[in-house]
């Protein structure tokens, strides 16, 4: 089946997204001088804003590429104003949810400084906890009727203490819907991501997983111990599919000359999920995430591309 009829499918479809929500704050300005009191830059600030991040992200990524579909966000998020403004933007874009409040909002703050031309990313504050948290039970009643109904189910796992073993337990039933953003710096990874449909690590993550130095004998081990399909992203150099006792497939792309890689990972995940979700193969899946991901690239900050993008990308960019 060709990209662009792929696309077709994708409205309508029912994914839920479980993970560490994460609003994202962008402080912008220019920089015109160096600091008497420390050799670090002054920055004047001209404005902000926010953008969802994390697990809201991989949401909001969905619900733009799937326009028609029934995308439900779950994660832990607290009762301050972060939170207020994030759920506001989520139900602004037709994204259910079912949260946990008992925590605090995970607030990323980037300061970005300009002199000329491109904006400089100078500094970023993080405002989080790490440690691991506990859905009620409530919840986790919710989320297996959730799971029971979804077409897939992502893991979108930054190690902030959402993916844990507890929570794979009540999904336990569903492990032939996951796809997994995995994070090695999850104590449990090991177990958690164990017999998934599928895993997107970067290279890096890739090599620290598996314990290995080769990228291609990396791959071949994390798909054998985790009985997964491995995607690894290689940033502008596409993708390399370790299909579960099959042969590797490479999937390049074309490469961007300036990009901005902050929420790439998450465009990608939710394009492949969707891709899977119509039933399609895992090249296929593969080649409109890449799609995906190059048109966030572009963009500074995180940046969820419309189906109708994605369907001009392929148009202009997929040789007959």
């Amino acid at each position: 089946m060709e990209l662009k009829n792929i696309l077709e499918l994708f409205p309508k479809k029912n994914i839920l997204v479980i993970g560490d929500i994460m609003l994202d704050k962008y402080t912008e300005g220019f920089v015109e001088r160096i600091s008497p009191e420390a050799p670090v830059p002054v920055l004047r600030v001209e404005n902000h804003y926010y953008k969802l991040g994390g697990a809201a992200n991989v949401a909001m990524n969905l619900s733009n590429l799937s326009p028609e579909g029934n995308i439900t966000l779950s994660g832990f998020t607290g009762k301050d104003p972060e939170s207020i403004f994030l759920k506001k933007t989520l139900e602004e874009n037709n994204i259910n949810t079912c949260l946990d409040e008992n925590s605090s909002t995970i607030l990323k703050e980037r300061f970005m400084g300009k002199s000329s031309g491109h904006p400089q990313h100078i500094l970023r504050v993080d405002r989080e906890e790490n440690k691991p948290k506990l859905f009620t039970q409530e919840i986790k009643k919710n989320l297996m009727h959730l799971s029971e109904k979804a077409d897939l189910i992502i893991l979108s796992d930054y190690a902030k203490g959402t993916i844990t073993l507890d929570l794979i337990n009540t999904l336990n039933n569903f492990k032939n819907k996951l796809i997994i953003d995995p994070k090695p710096k999850n104590p449990d990874f090991k177990s958690i991501y164990q017999d998934s449909l599928a895993i997107t690590p970067n290279k890096k993550e890739a090599l620290e997983m598996s314990g290995l130095n080769d990228i291609y004998d990396a791959g071949i081990k994390l798909s054998k111990d985790f009985n997964s399909n491995i995607f690894v992203k290689e940033g502008g150099e596409g993708l390399t599919i370790f299909p579960n006792n099959n042969h590797p497939i490479k999937v390049p792309t074309n490469k961007e000359t300036n990009f901005e890689e902050t929420g790439a990972g998450d465009t990608m995940i939710a394009a492949i999920a969707l891709s899977l979700a119509t039933n399609n193969s895992l090249e296929n899946a593969a080649k409109i995430g890449n799609h995906a991901a190059r048109l966030t690239v572009k963009k500074i900050g995180t940046h969820a591309p419309t189906l109708n993008e994605l369907h001009r990308s392929i148009i202009e960019n997929e040789t007959p």
